[in-house]
């Protein structure tokens, strides 16, 4: 299995959303998303993202591979993570969860 383009934003803390739905517009802080990558020489086409690869052969134990072959960018902001953090939080309140933390 591969991805080849990430992309994750949110929006900002006090923003409301002027309609029922969210549109991708309305998401425009970026917090990680992927680069180009040098293409491979022969074929011309970019790496992928992330490639996870199972196998299992005969009387051996199964065996999982990632490979991560873009460049990626994390944007990092103190406000940001903490507004995720609340976000976050808020969810596992609605959702009675508790998500365990190193």
């Amino acid at each position: 299995m591969s991805c080849f383009d990430l992309s994750i934003r949110s929006s900002e803390q006090d923003y409301i959303i002027p309609r029922g739905v969210p549109r991708p517009e309305d998401f425009l802080s970026v917090l990680l998303e992927t680069k180009g990558g040098d293409p491979h020489p022969d074929t011309g086409i970019p790496p992928a993202f992330l490639t996870v690869r199972w196998s299992k052969s005969i009387g051996k134990a199964s065996k999982i591979d990632v490979e991560l072959g873009r460049p990626t960018k994390i944007y990092y902001s103190i406000a940001q993570w903490c507004f995720i953090d609340t976000v976050l939080k808020k969810v596992q309140h609605c959702l009675h969860v508790s998500i365990f933390r190193v």
